[in-house]
């Protein structure tokens, strides 16, 4: 029998130079996926002339989207990190080179590196319920390290 729980899961996002130490991540949205990638291609193709099958294989980027409880220290530091990394009108971005470490429940651990933060939501927002929504907060990593 396979025991698939995500029950436990540990990320820690290491931003340098704004949290050079990392954030741990633990506080996770109850409607939301807490870790989500989704399906990478890693290949195109096409059909020649004649009916030959040709591929080609071109770099892409990994993205990650956690999803955390709004007001939770964890949301505080990604909202930290995610206004640094923003430009708007006068003010530039730090440039964060980001690193995400996965440390799942079976043990395992995963790392992807040379990343950077990418979205976010710039305020809390409110669900027709009257609760306050999850906060995504979207990475993009150029590589696997594990």
């Amino acid at each position: 029998m396979e025991d698939v729980s995500g029950t436990g899961i540990e990320i820690t996002v290491i931003a340098a130079p704004t949290f050079p130490t990392g954030i741990k991540v633990s506080a996770f949205a109850d409607d939301a996926d807490p870790l989500d990638s989704p399906e990478l291609q890693i290949a195109e193709w096409g059909m020649g002339v004649n009916g030959d099958l040709v591929i080609w294989r071109t770099p892409k980027p990994i993205e990650v989207t956690l999803n955390v409880i709004p007001n939770t220290e964890e949301d505080k530091n990604l909202a930290i990190l995610y206004d640094a990394n923003r430009v708007a009108k006068g003010k530039a971005s730090v440039k964060d080179v980001i690193t995400l470490i996965a440390k799942y429940p079976d043990g395992t651990t995963k790392m992807l590196t040379n990343g950077a933060i990418v979205s976010g939501m710039p305020l809390n927002s409110i669900a027709s319920s009257g609760k306050t929504k999850s906060k995504p907060y979207k990475f993009v990593f150029e590589n696997k390290a594990n």
